[in-house]
């Protein structure tokens, strides 16, 4: 089931548990690139190059992301939105 509104606090705390998955990936790949280029695992080393791409690019959109909600979070400070007036007889 979908939600209509989102909590911020729960967003940000995804993206940082993100950002921390994909650093721990490329601490990952940087690790076992040593022990191939060691072990002429040319292949394989290709493939761990790729993933290190795809991990950069996820931790850019995560940050391009961050800065998205930061942006939206301030546009609403100040706002006020009524729904709706009804009046008591």
């Amino acid at each position: 089931m979908c939600k209509d509104t989102v909590n911020f606090s729960e967003v940000q705390l995804s993206i940082h548990m993100m950002e921390d998955m994909a650093k721990l990936l490329n601490a990952y790949v940087a690790e076992w690139q040593e022990l191939l280029v060691m072990n002429n695992g040319v292949e394989l080393l290709a493939d761990f190059e790729d993933v290190g791409e795809i991990s950069l690019q996820l931790k850019k959109r995560l940050h391009q992301l961050r800065h998205k909600i930061e942006d939206y979070e301030e546009s609403l400070e100040g706002t006020v939105t009524i729904t709706s007036i009804s009046e008591s007889e």
